[in-house]
């Protein structure tokens, strides 16, 4: 079964460079006013700790990841 394409052109904003090990997760796409696309994922997997960079930053006090 093939998936049908949402536009004849389109951009790929992600490709995993070790799909067995880097996984991309959770997308989400917004629409400003102006028209401009923001495009957010996750990542995870057992390969995230060889990429470079930070990780992320957990912020200050217990509850500080929940929004």
């Amino acid at each position: 079964m093939s998936i049908p394409l949402l536009a004849n052109e389109f951009v790929q904003l992600y490709e995993s460079t070790d799909p067995e090990r880097i996984y991309a997760y959770t997308p989400g796409l917004a629409r400003l006013e102006s028209g401009r696309l923001v495009a957010t994922m996750d990542q995870g997997g057992p390969g995230i700790a060889d990429l470079e960079g930070v990780k992320g930053w957990r912020g200050f006090g217990a509850n500080a990841w929940q929004g």
